[in-house]
């Protein structure tokens, strides 16, 4: 008996049976495509969308106290908040007034980096996120953390700025309305440490 396989990663399936004189040793250790597929139907992939695997992350990131399982969480959320739906998704569901601006209020600093990081990321190229973003004090906080904080997070809030107000005039307004200019030419008068991060 002969038997054609269609090979699937480590399984092999059989298609078609035939008679034939071949030795049937060459079947010996084959599954039927029946058993393959019962055992398929019993595995659970657990498929799920971006979408849902970023609502999850952020319900989790809302009922965590532990800081260093939030900053992975950021870390997560950074990864899917750079395709444009997912960005504009975790602004709708609240991203920005749950995560981002609590966070970079937060003690921990590795927070504050991750969380203008994650802002940096879902507003890059995305108009909407943008727009989301302008409508809120955003500019404030970040200009306020690159006024104070580590040369690590203030290079990750001029990221977030620099992104926010890429091709976004209304922005770019409102930053030159903020003290954000009397803060970047004192940065480059004091030769502040973040310049050679730049």
């Amino acid at each position: 008996m002969v038997a054609e396989y269609l090979v699937f990663g480590k399984y092999s399936f059989c298609q078609a049976a035939v008679e034939s004189e071949s030795d049937p040793k060459d079947l010996a250790g084959q599954r039927s495509y029946e058993e393959i597929k019962k055992e398929f139907d019993t595995l659970d992939f657990g498929v799920r969308t971006e979408a849902e695997i970023i609502t999850e992350l952020h319900k989790e990131y809302m009922q965590t106290k532990d800081d260093k399982r939030k900053v992975q969480i950021l870390v997560d959320l950074e990864y899917y908040v750079h395709q444009i739906d997912n960005g504009q998704n975790f602004l709708k569901m609240g991203g920005l007034r749950d995560v981002i601006i609590p966070g970079l209020n937060s003690s921990f600093e590795e927070i504050r980096l991750n969380c203008a990081y994650v802002f940096g990321s879902c507003v890059q190229n995305n108009i909407k996120a943008q727009i989301m973003a302008y409508e809120t004090n955003i500019i404030e906080i970040l200009v306020r953390l690159i006024a104070t904080d580590t040369v690590e997070v203030k290079n990750k809030c001029l990221y977030g700025l620099s992104v926010l107000s890429l091709q976004f005039p209304i922005a770019q307004k409102k930053l030159v309305e903020s003290e954000a200019l009397s803060e970047f030419a004192l940065i480059v008068s004091q030769r502040d440490p973040i310049l050679s991060k730049l």
